[in-house]
């Protein structure tokens, strides 16, 4: 393909982290977070299936689906094992690889994730893939944007809403119904209960696609995950960038 579909920055020796983004994003997003992990890790961000430069392919797919691309990308690049953190639809595609093939997953970061779908939530996602279907994608960015991002950020910082509203609009209609039906069918909340792989789960206080108390309740039903809480909503990295990055980094110092 004309466009690659992933990058790869930092220390040629260090540790693998696979960097996984939300849906409606690209590998771009996190260019702030590269530039603090590239210091320690051998850092890999890539484009999910149907965003960025990622073909789609189809209209439907499960988020196993997605976690078993990522495993081939990993076999492609010669990767054994890397630490991984997702936000949001990231999120749940880490959760889906650590289930699968938990020998390759170093450790985990799940961020603002809704890992199981509720009648309503469900309705929601099938919604917004027949409306981009029908319509394309502009009926649902600036939408998305009112969930994303808070009021301050989006007067203070235009040049990344910009960047975010781009990056929505510019997503294949086939690529995000396929994800977004894959949403719609997420019921992985059981499989936190036998997760032995580290994992911290990363909540903004903001978030209004994903409640913080939600995370919290995830979080407690396995002892052996970490759980907090971060400023910011649910595209906390954007907006709170340091504290996520710490977080994270925290979190990996004793991997």
């Amino acid at each position: 393909m004309a466009e690659s579909t992933y990058s790869i920055e930092g220390l040629q020796t260090g540790p693998w982290l696979t960097l996984s983004h939300p849906v409606g994003s690209d590998r771009t997003t996190w260019a702030a977070q590269v530039a603090v992990l590239a210091r320690q890790y051998r850092v890999l961000s890539y484009d999910i299936r149907g965003h960025g430069h990622a073909p789609s392919q189809g209209s439907v797919c499960s988020v196993d689906d997605l976690a078993a691309d990522v495993h081939r990308l990993w076999q492609q690049l010669g990767i054994e094992r890397s630490h991984f953190v997702g936000l949001s639809l990231g999120g749940c595609v880490g959760l889906a690889l650590a289930h699968r093939h938990p020998e390759t997953v170093q450790s985990l970061v799940i961020a603002n994730a809704r890992l199981e779908m509720d009648t309503a939530a469900t309705q929601m996602w099938l919604q917004r893939a027949a409306t981009v279907e029908q319509h394309g994608m502009a009926p649902v960015v600036e939408p998305t944007l009112e969930r994303w991002l808070t009021p301050a950020f989006k007067a203070l910082q235009p040049t990344q809403v910009a960047a975010v509203r781009r990056s929505l609009a510019a997503t294949s209609p086939e690529g995000f119904a396929a994800c977004a039906r894959a949403l719609a069918d997420m019921h992985q909340a059981h499989r936190l209960l036998d997760l032995k792989i580290p994992t911290l789960l990363l909540a903004g206080l903001s978030d209004l696609a994903v409640p913080r108390d939600l995370m919290q309740g995830y979080a407690a039903s396995n002892a052996r995950l970490q759980f907090v809480e971060l400023s910011g909503p649910h595209i906390v990295h954007l907006e709170n960038p340091d504290g996520f990055s710490r977080a994270v980094l925290d979190f990996l110092a004793p991997r």
